[in-house]
């Protein structure tokens, strides 16, 4: 019988360890501070959905510096806030999000079903798997694993897509 009482306490102990994690892996980060850079009389009109990550603020940051640089409006949101975003505003949407149990985050994924003209959108998909690949129909999707190192690249991938839209 004792050892049933230890096989018990080591179960519960487990339980509580994954309900402990899965709670830390899906609780919100602070939300990311709006930001507009540049004229909104440019011609050329950028929302950047991101969250607070150093990986994605990373990746944020370099497309942010760039498209400045050549003369663009940028408004960078938080991933959390863009159903309040009006695609029609905005020449290029860049939405850079955690990939959790194999989803976008809700509000993303909203956004993308209201949106009639999909491919102003470009999709990163950010998560631990490298292996991942997300098909999202008229979507340009960009895949991201997170290890530190591959941001410069990645940035560099999604500032040529942005350029084929201008």
């Amino acid at each position: 019988m004792k050892w049933i009482k230890h096989i018990a306490i080591i179960l519960v102990v487990i339980v509580a360890a994954l309900a402990v994690f899965a709670w830390w892996g899906f609780r919100d980060r602070a939300p990311v501070e709006n930001q507009h850079i540049g004229s909104k009389m440019s011609s050329k009109q950028v929302l950047i959905a991101t969250q607070d990550y150093e990986f994605r603020n990373q990746i944020a940051n370099t497309v942010t510096k760039a498209l400045e640089e050549e003369g663009c409006y940028i408004e960078l949101i938080d991933v959390q806030n863009i159903l309040e975003s009006n695609i029609d505003n905005f020449d290029v949407v860049i939405i850079l999000d955690t990939v959790k149990a194999w989803k976008l985050h809700k509000n993303t994924r909203a956004f993308m079903n209201k949106a009639k003209n999909k491919n102003k959108i470009i999709v990163v998909p950010c998560a631990g798997n490298p292996d991942l690949k997300m098909n999202i129909e008229g979507v340009d999707v960009i895949s991201a694993a997170s290890p530190q190192g591959n941001q410069e690249s990645i940035a560099n991938d999604i500032l040529e897509k942005v350029r084929e839209r201008f």
